[in-house]
C-alpha cells in the first residue's frame, strides 16, 4: 500500500470521525430539548460545553499518548466513542427515568429523596457531553500526526483540518434533513456508533498489514462488536421502554383491577420532518372518581368499545389533547368567539390543529362555507385522516368537501396571502422557545390583521395566561404571567378590540356534590382503591366532607384551565346576553360563556411597549429556567 493511499485513508478516516463527534452533539441536544423546555438554550449549551471538551482533549493527547503507538490509541479511541455513542440517547433518557421517579417519590410520599434529582439528570447529560467532546478531542491530533507520518515531504495538516470542518458540515447537513426525519434517536445514535466502529476495524485491518497487533486489541473488538450488535437489535424495545417510563410513569404502584395490566398497550410513535408524535393509551383512570368529573361537566357519551377512551395525543413530548376532555377545549375554542360576534363567519382560515377537532367544531355550522386550514406536518395531517382513534373523534372533519387542507408554514402562509376571511383560528403548539415564539410576534400577527376582514375577528389558544382567572379556582401559574406580552403585542399591530377568554367551569353546584357523594359511596363499598379511600377518610376527618367534595371539583376544574385571547379590528360594546348556538354542543352552557369572560384581575390597561414579543427581540417563552425539565401530563 503506497504512502500516498494511505494519507488519503487517512484524510477520509477524519471526515467520518469528524461527523461522528458532531452527530452525536446534535443527538444529544436534541435528545435534551424532548425533555426540558427552550431547545435553543440547551443546543447552545451542548455545543459549548463539547467545544470546551474538544480543546481538552486536544491539549491532553500528548499526555495520553506518551509511549504508546498511535494507531493503537486511536482505535482505543474509536471504541470508547462508539460505547459512548451507543449509550448517549440511553443514558439521558435513563437520567430522566431516575429524575421522574424520585421526583414522583417527593411527590406521593413527601420525600426528600428527589432533593436533587433535576442535579443528577444534568451530570448524567453533562458528563456524556464532556466524554464525546474529550474523545473527540483526541482523534484530531492522532490523525494530523499520522497523516504527517505517511506524507514526510509534504505535511498536511491544512488538509486534515479541512476534512475535520467538511465532515462537521455534512454532519450538520445530514442530522436535521435526512436522518431526524426518517429515523428515531436510538436509532440514529446506533448508526453514528456503527460508523466509529468501522474506523476501528478499518485502523486494526490495516495494522494487520503492517505487523501483527495486539490480542487484546481483537479482544476488545469482539466485546465492542457484540455488546453494539445486542443493542442495536434491541432498539425497538429499548425505546418502547422508555416511553413506558415516560408517559407511564404515574401508574408505578398502581393496583390494577382484575385482568388489567399497567402497560396495556404499546405506545404509537410517529415521525417526521417536524415532530415526533406519540399516541399514548392510559390503561386506567388513577383516581376512581375521573369518570364521574367527566360527566359532570360534560353530556358527551363515551361508553361502549368503538369510543377510543384515555388517549392521549402529544407531539414532541408536549400535551396535545386527551379524548375524554378534548371537547372542553375545542367548544370553547371554537364557539364562544362566534357568540361573542354574534356572526357566524362564511369563510375561515385554520391555523394549525392538524388533529382535525377544532375543524369539527367549525363544521357544526352550516353557514360555515369554506375553511383553509395550513398545517406544516403532513404526518399529523395524514394520522387525522386516517388513524382509527383521530379519525373516530374528529369525525373525518379533514376529509369533509369544505375542507382544503394546504401543507406549509403557516407564518410564509398569512405573509404571502392575498386572501381576506371573515375568522382566523391559530391553534398552535405551546411555545416554549424560540422557534416557536415567531408564531406569537407581533409581524406574525400584523399579517393576520391584513387578510382579516373589517368584521372579522381572529382567535388563538394563549397559554400561561390562567392567571388572571376567575379566584375561585386560583391558577398554578401565577408567577408565568404572560397577559402583558399578548396585550401589548396584540395592541401594538393594532388590534382595537383584544379579549381574554377562559375555560372557567363551576365548582359550586350543590348537585355535583351530590353526584360525587354518591360516586364516592360506590368506591368504597366496592373497596378495590385502598390509597384513595385512606386518604378520602383521613381527608373527610380533617376538614369534612363538604370541604373534600369542593376540593375535587376544583382540582378537576383547575385541570381543564385554558386560556384563549380574541382580537378584532374593530371596538364592539360588550353584550349583556350570550346565547349558545343551536348545534349540538357537549359543554358549553350560555352560564359557561358568562363565566369564560368573569376575569377581574385582569387590570392591563394599556400597552407595554418593553413586552412587545417580536422575532427581532422575543418576550416569549416566558419560561426560560435551564433547570425546567419537563413532565409528562
Amino acid at each position: 500500500m503506497s504512502q500516498r493511499l494511505i494519507k488519503n485513508c487517512i484524510l477520509g478516516l477524519t471526515f467520518i470521525v469528524s461527523a461522528c463527534s458532531l452527530l452525536y452533539e446534535l443527538l444529544i441536544a436534541q435528545t435534551i430539548s424532548m425533555l426540558v423546555t427552550n431547545s435553543i438554550i440547551w443546543y447552545s449549551l451542548t455545543i459549548g460545553f463539547y467545544l470546551l471538551a474538544l480543546g481538552v482533549g486536544a491539549a491532553a493527547h500528548k499526555n495520553i499518548i506518551k509511549g504508546k503507538e498511535d494507531f493503537i490509541v486511536l482505535i482505543n479511541v474509536e471504541l470508547i466513542l462508539t460505547l459512548l455513542g451507543v449509550f448517549s440517547v440511553i443514558s439521558i433518557q435513563g437520567a430522566y427515568s431516575l429524575f421522574s421517579r424520585l421526583w414522583l417519590d417527593q411527590v406521593t410520599s413527601g420525600s426528600a429523596s428527589s432533593a436533587n434529582a433535576s442535579l443528577i439528570f444534568f451530570l448524567i447529560v453533562f458528563a456524556m457531553i464532556i466524554l464525546i467532546g474529550f474523545f473527540s478531542g483526541l482523534e484530531l491530533p492522532l490523525l494530523i500526526r499520522l497523516a504527517n507520518k505517511f506524507s514526510p515531504k509534504e505535511p498536511c495538516t491544512n488538509r486534515v483540518l479541512g476534512m475535520d470542518y467538511f465532515g462537521s458540515l455534512a454532519a450538520g447537513l445530514l442530522f436535521p434533513l435526512f436522518l431526524l426525519p426518517r429515523f428515531d434517536l436510538f436509532a440514529i445514535s446506533f448508526l453514528t456508533a456503527g460508523c466509529n466502529f468501522f474506523v476501528a476495524v478499518f485502523l486494526w485491518a490495516f495494522i494487520m498489514r503492517l505487523k501483527k497487533p495486539r490480542k487484546i486489541l481483537l479482544k476488545r473488538l469482539i466485546f465492542v462488536l457484540c455488546l453494539f450488535s445486542l443493542l442495536l437489535f434491541s432498539h425497538a424495545p429499548i425505546q418502547q421502554f422508555f416511553l413506558q417510563e415516560y408517559y407511564l410513569g404515574s401508574y408505578r404502584g398502581y393496583q390494577p383491577a382484575k385482568g388489567q395490566e399497567v402497560y396495556s398497550s404499546k405506545i404509537e410513535r410517529y415521525q417526521s420532518s417536524y415532530n415526533m408524535i406519540d399516541i399514548v393509551k392510559r390503561p386506567a383512570y388513577l383516581n376512581p372518581l375521573t369518570p364521574t368529573l367527566l360527566d359532570i361537566y360534560s353530556k358527551r357519551e363515551k361508553p361502549g368499545n368503538d369510543f377510543p377512551a384515555r388517549h392521549m395525543l402529544f407531539i414532541n413530548r408536549d400535551f396535545q389533547f386527551n379524548t375524554d376532555t378534548e371537547e372542553v377545549y375545542h367548544e370553547y375554542f371554537a364557539h364562544i368567539p362566534i357568540v361573542l360576534d354574534r356572526h357566524i363567519p362564511a369563510r375561515i382560515l385554520v391555523l394549525g390543529a392538524g388533529d382535525g377537532l377544532l375543524i369539527r367544531e367549525l363544521l357544526k355550522y352550516p353557514e360555515v362555507q369554506e375553511i383553509i386550514h395550513v398545517e406544516i406536518d403532513a404526518e399529523m395531517v395524514r394520522l387525522a385522516r386516517e388513524h382509527p382513534v383521530l379519525l373516530k373523534i374528529n369525525e373525518g372533519a379533514l376529509n369533509h368537501p369544505k375542507v382544503t387542507t394546504i401543507i406549509g408554514d403557516a407564518y410564509h402562509y398569512v405573509k404571502n396571502s392575498r386572501d381576506e376571511f371573515d375568522a382566523i383560528y391559530i391553534d398552535f403548539p405551546v411555545p416554549n422557545d424560540y422557534n416557536l415564539s415567531k408564531l406569537y410576534s407581533f409581524e406574525f400577527y400584523a399579517f393576520t390583521r391584513k387578510i382579516l376582514s373589517t368584521n372579522g375577528f381572529m382567535v388563538f389558544d394563549a397559554t400561561w395566561i390562567t392567571s388572571y382567572h376567575s379566584p375561585e379556582v386560583p391558577s398554578a401559574t401565577e408567577d408565568i404571567n404572560s397577559w402583558p406580552i399578548f396585550y401589548s403585542t396584540l395592541k401594538k399591530v393594532p388590534f382595537e378590540s383584544v379579549v381574554p377568554f377562559f375555560v372557567n367551569l363551576e365548582t359550586d353546584k350543590e348537585e355535583y356534590k351530590k353526584i360525587l357523594r354518591s360516586a364516592i359511596d360506590a368506591v368504597l363499598q366496592k373497596g378495590e382503591h385502598e390509597d384513595f379511600t385512606t386518604a378520602y377518610r383521613f381527608m373527610v376527618k380533617e376538614k369534612g366532607e363538604d370541604f373534600v367534595l369542593s376540593k375535587l371539583l376544583k382540582t378537576h376544574a383547575e385541570k381543564m384551565q385554558q386560556g384563549f385571547i380574541m382580537v378584532k379590528n374593530i371596538k364592539e360594546p360588550k353584550a349583556d346576553f350570550y346565547a349558545v348556538p343551536n348545534i349540538p354542543l357537549q359543554v358549553l352552557t350560555a352560564q359557561r360563556v358568562r363565566r369564560a369572560l368573569q376575569f377581574p384581575n385582569m387590570h392591563l390597561k394599556e400597552e407595554q411597549p418593553s413586552k412587545v414579543n417580536s422575532i427581532v427581540r422575543p418576550t416569549l417563552p416566558v419560561q426560560l429556567s435551564i433547570g425546567g425539565i419537563k413532565l409528562p401530563y
